[in-house]
C-alpha cells in the first residue's frame, strides 16, 4: 500500500510514554563476563542464541558486534583485542573508551549467572520486537489506502518470524536423535501396521501406514473425476474409524456445506443421491437414514465452506479448532482443503504461478507448524486430455500452474477411472472400476490402488464394497 509524506509524518513513536523494555545491568554483566576471553562463555551465549541485536545501549551493541566478529575470526576477543577493534571502526569514543570496557570487566565478580542474564537481554529484545512489530500495524493500518486483509496478514507474518527466531533449533547430536527415534518406533509397534491418520482404503493404508504429522498430500485430477467424493469418503472414514475416531477439518471453497451434507450421508448409507433429492427415499431407506444421521452427527468432522478462503484464514480456523479439541484431550487427525487453486489472496503477488508457489508453501508449513497432515485437492492440466487413447494416465508433470506443488508435496495421489477422462465421457450410475495411482511417496513405495466409484452414491469405495450392503451393521 502507498505512504504519502502524511502517513510518515504521523508515524508514532514505538516507544513513547512507557520506555523501551530495557535491562541495562544484565547488558553490563554479559559483555563484563564475555570480555574475560573465555571461550566457553561465548559459545554459552551462542548456545542461547544471544546475538549482538539483542543488546539495546548503542554502545553496547557495538561492543557485542566486536566481541562476536573477533570470535568469528577466531582472534582473542579480551580487553585489548575489543577496544582496537573498536578504535579501527571510530566506535571506542562512543563506547566510553577503554576505561568504560576496564570497568564492565571489573563490575564481574563471578561468570556463574551468565545464562540467567544472558536470558534477560534475550527477554527484553523479544519484548522489544513484539512492541516494532504492533507499531508497524499501526502505522499501516492508519495509512491511506490501507487494506485490512492485508495488514492482518502482515501483522500475523511479522510475529510469526519473531516466533520462528525463537523455536529455530540448532545442531543436535544423533544421540539425542536416536532416542527420539526409538519413542517413534515404539509408538509404530502400538499401532501395527497403521501408525498416522487412517483413511478407511485398507490398500492405500497398508502403504503409506497412514496420513502423518507433518506430510501434504496433494489429491490430482481433472473436473468430474471424484476429488470431492474420495477426499469426503477418506475424510469420513477417518472420522467414523471405531478404534479412534481422527477430527477432521474439512474446507470446501466449491461447494457449500449442505451439499457436502448430503454426499456424505449418501456415501454412507449407500443411498441414491437422486432420490434424496426427489425425496423418494423407500421405507427401509428412511430408517436407515436415522442410524447414518446419528453416526455422522456424532462424528468428530467439522465443515467449513467459506468461498474466500485465504491462507490467513485457514491457519487460523485450523490453530483454534485444534487448540479446542487439545482442551478437550484430543488432537486435530487431518485437514482437508478442496482444492488448492480456490484458495484467495493472490492479488499482488507477481504472477498466478508465484501464488500457487506461494499457497503450496504455505499449506506445507501449516502441516508442519500444528503437526497435522494436509490433503489438498488440486486440478490437472487440460494437455491430459490430449493424449491419445490408452496414454491419458496422470503424470507428476500435469500438476496444474506450479512445478511447487510436486516440490512440497510428501505424497501426489491421481484419481484414474476406467474409460474416463474428463466428465463427459461417461454418465452411467453403475459401480465402475477406479485406481487411486500413488504417483509420488517420500517416505515408501508408489502403487496403483484399485477402487470403485459409484456416481448414485456419489463415493468410493473398497473394491469389496462393490454392492451396498443388505444390512447395515454399525
Amino acid at each position: 500500500m502507498p505512504r504519502t509524506f502524511q502517513d510518515e509524518q504521523r508515524r508514532p513513536d514505538p516507544f513513547a510514554g512507557l520506555g523501551a523494555p530495557r535491562a541495562d545491568e544484565a547488558e553490563r554483566y554479559v559483555l563484563g563476563c564475555l570480555l574475560q576471553d573465555d571461550s566457553r562463555l561465548f559459545v554459552e551465549c551462542q548456545e542461547l542464541r544471544l546475538r549482538p541485536t539483542d543488546f539495546f545501549s548503542e554502545r553496547h551493541k557495538a561492543i557485542a558486534q566486536a566481541i562476536w566478529d573477533l570470535n568469528s575470526d577466531a582472534q582473542p576477543s579480551d580487553l585489548i583485542a575489543v577496544s582496537e577493534r573498536l578504535r579501527a571502526r571510530d566506535q571506542l569514543t562512543m563506547c566510553g573508551g577503554l576505561e568504560y570496557l576496564q570497568t564492565l570487566v571489573a563490575d564481574v565478580a563471578s561468570t556463574a549467572a551468565l545464562t540467567h542474564h544472558a536470558k534477560t537481554v534475550q527477554e527484553k529484545s523479544l519484548l522489544r520486537s513484539v512492541i516494532l512489530a504492533d507499531n508497524e500495524s499501526i502505522f499501516k493500518a492508519q495509512s491511506a489506502g490501507a487494506v485490512a486483509r492485508e495488514v492482518l496478514a502482515e501483522t500475523q507474518q511479522r510475529i510469526s518470524d519473531i516466533a520462528r527466531e525463537q523455536v529455530t533449533r540448532g545442531l543436535r547430536p544423533t544421540k539425542d536423535l536416536l532416542a527420539e527415534t526409538i519413542e517413534l518406533i515404539d509408538k509404530f509397534k502400538e499401532h501395527d501396521a497403521v501408525s498416522g491418520t487412517v483413511t478407511g482404503f485398507s490398500r492405500l493404508d497398508n502403504l503409506t501406514t497412514g496420513l502423518h504429522e507433518g506430510e501434504l498430500i496433494i489429491l490430482a485430477a481433472r473436473p468430474g473425476m471424484g476429488k470431492t467424493a474420495f477426499a469426503l469418503s477418506l475424510a469420513l472414514n477417518a472420522a467414523t474409524n471405531r478404534q479412534h475416531p481422527f477430527p477432521v477439518a474439512f474446507f470446501s471453497l466449491e461447494m457449500d456445506a449442505q451439499q457436502l451434507m448430503l454426499r456424505l450421508l449418501c456415501t454412507q448409507g449407500h443411498f441414491p443421491m437422486q432420490d434424496i433429492r426427489k425425496g423418494r427415499l423407500a421405507p427401509d431407506m428412511m430408517g436407515r437414514l436415522g442410524t447414518i444421521t446419528t453416526i455422522i452427527s456424532e462424528a468428530p468432522l467439522y465443515i467449513d465452506d467459506q468461498p474466500d478462503l485465504t491462507l490467513l484464514d485457514l491457519r487460523t480456523k485450523c490453530r483454534m479448532l485444534k487448540d479446542s479439541l487439545v482442551k478437550n484431550g484430543t488432537d486435530l487427525g487431518l485437514i482437508v482443503l478442496d482444492y488448492l487453486q480456490l484458495v484467495s489472496g493472490g492479488e499482488n503477488a507477481e504472477s498466478r504461478q508465484v501464488f500457487i508457489s506461494q499457497v503450496s508453501r504455505g499449506l506445507k508449513q501449516l502441516a508442519k507448524e500444528l503437526r497435522v497432515p494436509v490433503l489438498a485437492l488440486s486440478q490437472l492440466s487440460r494437455k491430459i486430455e490430449d493424449r491419445p487413447s490408452g496414454t491419458a494416465e496422470p503424470k507428476l508433470s500435469d500438476l496444474r500452474e506450479s512445478g511447487a506443488i510436486e516440490q512440497d508435496a510428501d505424497m501426489v495421489w491421481f484419481i484414474a477411472r476406467e474409460n474416463k477422462v474428463t466428465a463427459e465421457t461417461t454418465v452411467s450410475d453403475e459401480a465402475q472400476d477406479a485406481r487411486l495411482i500413488v504417483a509420488k511417496h517420500r517416505n515408501g513405495p508408489t502403487d496403483s490402488i484399485p477402487l470403485v466409484f459409484v456416481p448414485k452414491h456419489a463415493g468410493f469405495y473398497e473394491p469389496s464394497d462393490r454392492e451396498p450392503p443388505s444390512e447395515l451393521n454399525f
